[in-house]
């Protein structure tokens, strides 16, 4: 009822005690030996696996950490990398350069070299290319082009800062050369752009195959003694007063790069 207290009967006392003593003498009795047994078996398996997940965990944060160490790592050694080959690049540049100096050194002729680089080549005009230095590097019209001791060219017009060379294979060029050990002369004209032909050639003058060419130094700005390539077939007609024939040079006349420059 509303209002009305709760009070334990006799009958509700009794029980109590009674259980009581029971739950007293059972535990003296190691009844529940086996129950606490089996919840210490069970709280001690939760916390191994508790322990194991965890520490599975830190594992896994450590293993993720050294995967950044890594990538940062990876990223450093790429970078030194992508500078050892900008590295490697120039220096191999500069030991063509060093390589190119020093046959051109054997060159013993009294003339100063001016190491120029070809910028482009002229595709209206052929046989012609552009060169990457001018007046501003004492230049001048008529100065000649060799590369590895072989004649390659006549600077035909100046800029301050570049230069027009007209190419041995020009179609305009014409340069008076010899053969070696003989009075054989004739003239190196350009073909096509391209290629090399001796012309001219007296027909009682001799001319083999294989034979050596050199710049005479007469009439052209091209000095006496530079290698003009060796004679290819000779092509010689009894009806004619000369005799002409392909020149080979080993220089690669559509895939010039580094160049000199003759100055007295």
């Amino acid at each position: 009822m509303r209002g009305q207290s709760f009070l334990l009967t006799p009958v509700q006392i009794a029980s109590g005690v009674v259980i009581s003593f029971l739950l007293i003498l059972f535990s003296f009795a190691g009844t529940f030996d086996g129950f606490r047994v089996l919840i210490g078996a069970v709280l001690a398996g939760v916390q191994s696996d508790s322990t194991a997940f965890f520490g599975g965990f830190a594992d896994e944060l450590d293993f993720l950490s050294s995967l950044s160490s890594l990538r940062d790592e990876r990223d450093q050694l790429i970078e030194e990398n992508l500078a050892l080959e900008s590295e490697n690049a120039t220096l191999k540049t500069q030991l063509d350069d060093l390589r190119s100096v020093t046959k051109e050194l054997q060159f013993d002729l009294p003339f100063e070299l001016i190491p120029v680089r070809v910028r482009f080549y002229d595709q209206a005009r052929m046989g012609e290319v552009i060169i990457n230095k001018g007046s501003d590097s004492n230049i001048a019209v008529s100065d000649v082009v060799i590369v590895d001791n072989f004649a390659v060219g006549e600077v035909i017009s100046v800029e301050p800062r570049s230069a027009r060379v007209r190419l041995l294979t020009s179609p305009e060029s014409a340069v008076p050369v010899k053969v070696i050990g003989t009075e054989t002369k004739g003239l190196l004209r350009g073909e096509f752009g391209t290629g090399l032909i001796l012309t001219e050639v007296l027909n009682e003058r001799t001319l083999e195959k294989g034979e050596q060419l050199i710049t005479t130094g007469i009439n052209t700005s091209f000095p006496f003694g530079l290698n003009a390539g060796t004679a290819g077939d000779v092509i010689s007609l009894e009806s004619e007063l000369t005799k002409r024939a392909r020149v080979i040079s080993p220089v690669e006349f559509n895939n010039l790069q580094r160049l000199f420059v003759l100055k007295q």
